[in-house]
């Protein structure tokens, strides 16, 4: 996972996947993933503050 800054610089994170569970560790952070068809939508579960941390991928 390479996330790019508002700077330019980019930060390289380590992914690992729990299927069971629906979790994902991207870095630190574990996130929980579902996979709709070709739509794949990641949250943030530690979420604080109620933000709405959320990325959708989807396969063209």
């Amino acid at each position: 996972w390479t996330e790019k800054e508002p700077n330019g610089k980019e930060k390289v994170k380590q992914v690992s996947i729990d299927p069971t569970n629906q979790r994902m560790t991207i870095g630190d952070d574990i996130e929980h993933y579902m996979i709709d068809g070709k739509q794949l939508t990641i949250e943030d579960i530690e979420q604080e503050n109620g933000e709405n941390d959320t990325v959708v991928l989807t396969k063209q």
